[in-house]
């Protein structure tokens, strides 16, 4: 929505919020415990974090270029497909909330882990 405005640093605001996404990560990560005893409900918790860190910080960064060279196309073009991944991220997400099952070779991989491991009790 900021590129609508007229004469606005898009590098600015993307810096901005990528810096704010990234603090309340961080937050997030300091608040909430991960589950106990659980390795692969914490593997699945550590991935989500490392995959939106690595949006993140990869939005500040494309910010910073975009700040110093608003003609930048590359980075314009690198901004969208981070903001897709962010996205995908975000559904991601809400699916795992909402207790749907879980498809793809991660998670295929995660719960043939899962069955492996000897089972304890809490």
């Amino acid at each position: 929505m900021a590129s609508l405005v007229p004469n606005i640093i898009l590098g600015a605001v993307v810096t901005v919020i990528g810096i704010v996404s990234s603090l309340q990560l961080l937050g997030l990560l300091l608040r909430v415990r991960p589950p106990g005893g659980n390795l692969v409900e914490t593997a699945r918790g550590v991935i989500l974090f490392l995959a939106s860190a690595a949006i993140f910080g990869t939005e500040v960064y494309l910010g910073l270029v975009l700040w110093k060279t608003p003609a930048e196309g590359s980075a314009l073009t690198g901004l969208l497909e981070v903001l897709l991944g962010a996205y995908a991220i975000g559904l991601g997400r809400a699916w795992q909330l909402l207790g749907a099952p879980r498809i793809g070779l991660l998670s295929y991989g995660l719960d043939l882990l899962e069955r492996r491991l000897p089972r304890t009790k809490p």
